[in-house]
Formats: C-alpha cells, structure tokens, sequence
C-alpha cells in the first residue's frame, strides 16, 4: 500500500496570486502552474507571473501551461526566463512538438483521456514526457473531472509520466498506487474557486502525501 508521496511530485496548478504561491511553496510544493490560455478562468499574464514568483525560493520550478499557443509565442517566453519549462495542452501535432524541442525548450505534452483512448499516440510525440488529463467537450484541463485511471495499464512507452484530473487530497495516494506515474497535477483540488487557492486544502493535501 503507498503511504507517502514526495511533494516535490506535486504541480499546484492554475496559480493566479501571490498570496496562493507563497502559500503553495511555504507549504512545501515546488512545482508551480500557471495557465497561459485566454480562455481559461484560470489564465494569467506571463509578465504578471514574473511579479508573482520574484523572491520565492530559488528551488521552484515554473511551468507554463500553453494551449494550440504559436511556437514564437513559446520561444519568446523561454528567452526571457520566465518559466523553466512548459506543458503543451491543446490539440497540437507530433511535428508542432518536434519543431519545439529543436529549439532546445523542455516541455511535456498533455493529452486528454476519454473512452476508448490509444495511449500507443504518445510514442510520436518527443518532449520531457507526457500529462494525461481527463477529456473535456468544454475545456482543455482544470475541468476537476475524473479518468479511469486502470486505463493507465495500457501505456507501454516508459517515459516521464504526470496524471492530472479531479485530483485531491482524498484520492491522490489511489491515483499512484494505480498509475505509479512520476508526477501529478493537481488544480481544482485545492481550490476555493478557479484560480484561488485553499490554504486549507493545500495542507490536507500535504499532509496526506507524506
């Protein structure tokens, strides 16, 4: 039976204030997302994101979530050293990801899982590793639904893998004693609503995994 979890496997994503990451990295999670898609209530502007993580802990790792975003969009952000890596989470090609990881930029590739998914698609796909997310009609992520995580057993390519999707304190060491994946993204989970954080949950959360 998994008792414990390393924090430092844990994404709090959707960050959208400063109060939310001093809490999250206080805490004891260093992996911090922020979502780049307008169109998510959850979205930020990177130049605000900057502002938010001056003079945390130099031990944090900034991800930015990017969805069907243009690659010069991706590059320019890299350049100016506001995140250190990207998850790509929007319906972009195996090439879209080839011409990104030309250019030297870490990043995973998210895919959404729904009925009858062919988890053999990511092995065309290069990058760090690959998310898998629950499916969504409406959304891409953040929608706080729930996966059939034994579908995981299907996945033959052994690479960096995250779970994200209706993740919380209740149900996270399930979710790894099923899947063994690498990492999780959790975001609703310890929300009060989109984009504000719980700094009860977050510690239930914490408390759980250890």
């Amino acid at each position: 039976m998994v008792k414990s979890l390393d924090p430092s496997r844990i994404k709090i994503c959707g960050i959208t204030r400063r109060e939310d990451a001093e809490a999250a990295t206080d805490i004891g999670f260093t992996a911090l997302g922020f979502i780049l898609y307008e169109k998510s209530p959850r979205f930020i502007q990177p130049d605000v994101v900057r502002d938010i993580t001056y003079g945390l802990s130099p031990f944090i790792r900034r991800i930015g979530v990017t969805v069907n975003a243009p690659l010069e969009f991706i590059d320019g952000l890299w350049c100016k050293g506001i995140f250190d890596m990207f998850q790509i989470h929007g319906d972009e090609s195996s090439e879209y990801c080839r011409q990104l990881s030309q250019k030297g930029i870490p990043f995973y590739k998210a895919f959404r899982v729904e009925e009858g998914f062919d988890f053999a698609c990511v092995k065309d796909y290069p990058g760090k590793g690959f998310l898998f997310d629950a499916y969504s009609d409406n959304e891409y992520g953040g929608s706080g639904r729930q996966w059939d995580w034994e579908d995981m057993r299907s996945l033959s390519v052994h690479q960096f893998t995250v779970i994200a999707g209706g993740l919380h304190a209740g149900n996270i060491l399930t979710a790894h004693r099923i899947t063994h994946a690498d990492a999780y993204d959790i975001s609703s989970g310890v929300e009060h609503g989109p984009g504000i954080k719980s700094v009860e949950k977050l510690r239930a959360l914490y408390q759980t995994i250890l």
